[in-house]
């Protein structure tokens, strides 16, 4: 049973490499070995405190490079009053004095 998982694709060959060693630099670490692979685990995963248990949060961007997403430019009346907002403006000033 194949399951549908083409094994003799060339990415399929180098994830699987990866995987396989990054669960050696786990076993390595277990036996107080040195890996590469922790290396790159330690940069990667944070372990942070979430409903009274620790949880693990990877973060690709502190070993990749993300390009931005180019976005188009908002109409501009639309972006003065994100600006004014980002300001502090309040855009719901009333057009009488309500102090009296």
């Amino acid at each position: 049973m194949s399951l549908a998982v083409k094994t003799n694709n060339v990415n399929f060959l180098k994830d699987l490499a990866l995987l396989v060693d990054v669960m050696r630099g786990l076993l390595y670490r277990d036996f107080g070995l040195n890996h590469p692979a922790q290396r790159l685990i330690d940069k990667m995963v944070q372990v942070v405190p979430s409903n009274g248990q620790n949880a693990a949060k990877i973060d690709y961007s502190s070993v990749l490079e993300f390009k931005k997403k180019s976005s188009k430019p908002l109409n501009e009346d639309i972006q003065n009053e994100l600006n004014d907002l980002y300001n502090g403006s309040d855009m719901f000033e009333s057009d009488m004095d309500l102090d009296d």
